[in-house]
């Protein structure tokens, strides 16, 4: 306690004798040193330069560009560091220096206000000069009493500011007994000043540049309470000492049987109107106050490389994201931009910058962006702001650390980023055949993020029953089959389709069981062919779906909705990961050559924990029918549980 004590002592030395030193210089050069002072500090201080980028670009990315934006938070610290002069230079401050420096407009709409005998409320903000706008009012021949938040931190600076005030004229009202009182000096006809645009944890959510926005509503209450106009005041720095100060004409407001509405009306329209000066004057306002920290709103950006086992990993994670939302009573706003690059060489580089750049660095350039990516999709990007990036897939990697720098967002990757470190990302979301060293934002899966559940699975079956009109009543066997196609370093062979088409047939005659086929947009041209030739008049066959002819968006889940057994390719670690989370009997068939080791490793893994079970063709006749049988235990995969508890923490 001692300790604190002597710092605050400390403090308030030096800054009665820095107010002592500036008072004695001229007020021109006092000023310089503010500008200069501020021009420094924004080099030093990362902390609030970054936070006050942050705040911009949530506000104002559609009307500025990253490198205006830092140009706009320059000066913002330079009409500081003027700001902080002249409020150490407040006892100077007399009716010749008001007659000197500053410009009034629309003080008649004060004085018609104050004719009514009901007082006035002059509503401003945390913009301009804002300690020198109080002492204008006293200085124009008025009563006027001001509230401000007691600071409890450096109790001996907050009442030497405050005698400053009162030597003014200015009344300082800082406990609830004198906000008590205030009522009474409303109605001896004098005015009232409240800043309304830092409220904390108090207020109702409003927007504020379309973002919901706690706003104090003291100012409104105050104007309903005692029927007193309410008018907004702002103070603007034309050049060095010289300012206008503007009263506008009473707000106009709305009084219907619904005072709640009425008070978001209210606010929005006070909202909208310091919206209107910050546009003009983005420099002038105090952008390091946390204004939409505690706000019920979440935006989400969503980076898609267009690959459909990518977006359906996307789409499982913004399912759960929501559901977390839910919980926490946050409403989510997401906006999915699929990403064009110029060309393969553009991705290459892309990657290169980014592995070479820091959060620091990409904050406010954005340039390799600008110059890998299609023009269209750059300026949505640079235009719009997130919460939280999300992203799947090395190359949108790349994309979501730039882009969660340069908001200062949340990000979360799924799958292996690329050749960046797991490091630079809240939280990754890695399959275990990935084998990354444990970290504390790590995620690690049995398979891939996929939207199967219950609901899910209901859902579909539904939709497609209600396309192929099928009685899901009937006793007999249903198999679904799911054949993907071709990858990179692995190609589904004519022949093992013709194999496994002539066992299955063999086995749904053994059995009287029935069958239902969708293929994928990789299944080659020659395997739907054979696929057609087969099924297309097979009456045990009741769906056949060829993705690349016309594709049923509800197959897949309703397959795996109403099937009995799934018997999938083994190239594709989403579809079989989807099936697995079915939590139907699940065969994998092996292919005639070696996959690559990271699917092995899946697959392994998978039937290892008793999820899937790896079969030769020539097995199926034997194993279907003891399936069939015995209705051997087996197990769903979820991992839904895990990644729900990451994202907790990420909308914290």
């Amino acid at each position: 306690m001692k300790k604190v004590s002597l710092i605050e002592l400390t403090v308030y030395i030096l800054v009665r004798i820095l107010s002592l030193f500036l008072m004695a210089l001229p007020l021109g050069f006092a000023l310089f040193l503010g500008r200069t002072t501020g021009a420094l500090v924004y080099y030093l201080d990362i902390k609030h330069k970054n936070l006050a980028y942050t705040h911009i670009k949530l506000a104002l990315s559609k009307d500025f560009l990253p490198s205006e934006i830092k140009r706009i938070i320059k000066r913002l610290f330079m009409n500081l560091g003027q700001n902080f002069v002249e409020t150490l230079r407040l006892p100077k401050v007399n009716i010749d220096y008001f007659k000197k420096y500053i410009q009034t407009e629309g003080e008649e709409f004060l004085k018609d206000t104050l004719k009514k005998g009901r007082g006035a409320i002059i509503f401003g903000s945390h913009f301009g000069s804002w300690e020198l706008s109080f002492a204008i009012i006293p200085l124009l021949g008025y009563k006027f009493s001001v509230f401000a938040r007691q600071q409890y931190r450096f109790n001996f600076l907050n009442s030497l500011l405050n005698r400053w005030r009162e030597s003014k004229g200015c009344r300082v009202i800082t406990t609830e007994k004198e906000t008590r009182g205030a009522t009474y000096r409303l109605k001896k006809n004098e005015i009232i000043g409240l800043v309304g645009d830092h409220g904390g944890k108090e207020g109702v959510l409003v927007n504020f540049f379309g973002h919901p926005t706690l706003t104090p509503t003291g100012a409104i209450r105050f104007s309903y309470l005692l029927d007193t106009p309410l008018l907004p005041a702002y103070i603007v720095r034309l050049k060095g000492p010289y300012h206008k100060l503007r009263i506008l004409p009473p707000l106009i407001l709305e009084k219907t049987e619904d005072p709640k509405m009425d008070l978001v009306i209210n606010l929005g329209k006070m909202n909208r109107i310091l919206e209107g000066y910050i546009k003009r004057y983005p420099d002038q306002y105090l952008w390091f106050y946390k204004r939409w920290k505690y706000s019920n709103q979440r935006r989400l950006l969503v980076l898609s490389d267009g690959r459909a086992g990518h977006l359906r990993q996307l789409e499982a994670l913004i399912k759960i994201i929501r559901e977390v939302a839910e919980e926490k009573a946050l409403e989510i706003r997401e906006d999915i931009v699929k990403l064009t690059f110029k060309n393969k060489l553009m991705k290459r580089f892309q990657a290169f910058c980014t592995a070479l750049a820091s959060k620091y660095h990409c904050r406010g350039c954005l340039w390799c962006l600008k110059r890998t990516l299609d023009s269209s999709v750059y300026e949505k990007l640079r235009r719009g702001f997130a919460d939280i990036v999300i992203s799947c897939g090395s190359e949108t990697a790349y994309v979501n650390f730039v882009i969660s720098s340069e908001c200062r967002a949340k990000s979360i990757h799924i799958m292996r980023p690329g050749v960046l470190s797991t490091k630079r990302f809240d939280l990754v979301i890695t399959p275990k055949h990935d084998r990354f060293p444990k970290r504390r934002n790590l995620v690690v899966t049995q398979g891939a993020l996929n939207l199967i559940d219950k609901d899910y699975l209901k859902e579909q079956t539904k939709k497609l029953l209600q396309i192929i009109n099928y009685d899901l009543q009937t006793m007999k066997l249903k198999i679904g089959l799911l054949i993907g196609g071709d990858t990179k370093n692995f190609k589904l062979s004519v022949e093992i389709i013709r194999s496994l088409i002539e066992k299955l047939k063999k086995i749904l005659s053994n059995i009287d069981g029935e069958i239902f086929i969708t293929t994928s947009r990789r299944t080659s041209e020659e395997l739907e062919t054979l696929i057609k030739k087969e099924f297309s008049n097979e009456p045990r066959c009741r769906l056949l779906v060829i993705a690349n002819e016309k594709n049923i968006p509800e197959a897949i889940g309703g397959i795996l909705g109403f099937s009995d057994i799934i018997i999938i390719s083994p190239e594709s670690i989403s579809m079989i990961s989807e099936a697995a989370s079915s939590g139907k009997y699940v065969i994998v068939f092996k292919p005639e050559k070696d996959l690559a080791k990271k699917q092995k490793i899946f697959l392994q893994n998978l039937e290892k924990e008793g999820f899937v079970r790896i079969a030769n063709i020539d097995e199926l006749d034997r194993l279907i029918p003891k399936i069939k049988r015995e209705k051997p235990k087996h197990k769903r995969l979820n991992d839904h549980s895990l990644v729900k508890e990451a994202t907790r923490k990420i909308l914290s």
